[in-house]
């Protein structure tokens, strides 16, 4: 390129046009490929310095988990990468509605947070990649190509693991459910129970109000109850208190889901998820499924927990605790 630049110069040639000036037919060919190849090019030089968005639609934004995977999501995704957020607990937005939103916005990814906005946007039948947390019992809609997530709960062998670890003499464990939202977790958790000398008891749930009385018809042939996250069981805020302290005045200590019951009635141990490690799973996948389109469809387990115990209560209830699994717990309630 030195030497044809330096030959241009130094051998001007061409149509003379005016004292000083001269028509040179093959620079002016070269700035005509330039230009027509820039404007030909600039559009996709734009697009290609452009970090397009991800879309998050949160079910509810009020819900303190929701919100802090949120928070949590947002603070592991790159620095350039915008984000757009849909709060379903606010916004009050129909299908159609969020249809022309993504049209109109053109997200690279879709992260759905909660149970209510994964099934609006599987509806949708998106382009984009699909990704989900805090979703109940995600197996019981069919994952489709381009869907991907962290599972809602600490898996059964796990979880049962710990409590056997935790409480040696615990043999026979009830558990509230409604089969339509949890009759694939119960038939898996049946299994992991019996691999450590568990027995499950399965208490199937219709309508709420068939919650407590089936509770307490079963109370005295269980020496402990397994909450899981189930709409039914648990409808109303009412409802859990009531289920809470009718396990507190039978003295059956309750292994819970979340840290929003650690200081409530009748709980003595509670494995939750960790919601740090989730939404940082949740923005890694989003990163796995930008640079791999065709990554396939699969489901993480979270990848960290948080255990709180309730020492207090456990001693209330005559309860047996290994004193070793203490070195396992995040919270102890003294």
């Amino acid at each position: 390129m030195k030497q044809d630049t330096t030959r241009l110069r130094s051998q001007p040639s061409g149509r003379y046009l005016r004292p000083g000036r001269y028509w040179r037919p093959g620079r002016y060919r070269l700035w005509l490929c330039l230009f027509l190849g820039l404007t030909f090019l600039a559009p996709h030089l734009a697009a290609a310095g452009k970090t397009r968005e991800v879309l998050v639609v949160n079910s509810d934004e009020e819900v303190e988990y929701y919100q802090q995977v949120q928070v949590e999501f947002q603070k592991n995704l790159l620095v350039t990468q915008p984000l757009h957020v849909v709060n379903l607990g606010g916004d009050r937005i129909s299908n159609g509605e969020l249809r022309r939103l993504v049209a109109t916005r053109r997200p690279e990814a879709v992260y759905a947070i909660g149970s209510k906005a994964y099934l609006l946007l599987k509806e949708l039948e998106l382009q984009q990649p699909l990704i989900f947390s805090s979703v109940i019992n995600w197996e019981r809609v069919p994952l489709e190509k381009r869907v991907h997530g962290i599972a809602n709960e600490i898996p059964p062998p796990v979880q049962f693991y710990y409590y056997r670890y935790f409480f040696p003499q615990v043999r026979r464990v009830g558990v509230l459910y409604n089969r339509a939202f949890n009759r694939e977790l119960i038939s898996k958790a049946v299994q992991a129970a019996e691999q450590v000398g568990i027995e499950l008891v399965p208490l199937a749930v219709s309508r709420p109000n068939r919650a407590i009385p089936l509770l307490q018809k079963n109370a005295d042939k269980l020496d402990a109850l397994w909450l899981v996250s189930d709409p039914v069981v648990l409808s109303k805020k009412e409802q859990v208190a009531r289920l809470l302290a009718m396990a507190e005045a039978a003295k059956l200590p309750v292994l819970a889901y979340s840290e929003a019951f650690r200081d409530q009635q009748g709980v003595c141990l509670v494995i939750s998820v960790d919601v740090p490690t989730v939404a940082r799973q949740a923005a890694g996948l989003v990163g796995r499924v930008v640079e791999e389109p065709t990554l396939a469809s699969r489901v993480q387990s979270p990848a960290g927990s948080f255990i709180s115990i309730n020492l207090k209560r456990i001693k209330a209830f005559g309860l047996e605790l290994n004193d070793e699994a203490l070195d396992s717990v995040n919270n102890i309630i003294e």
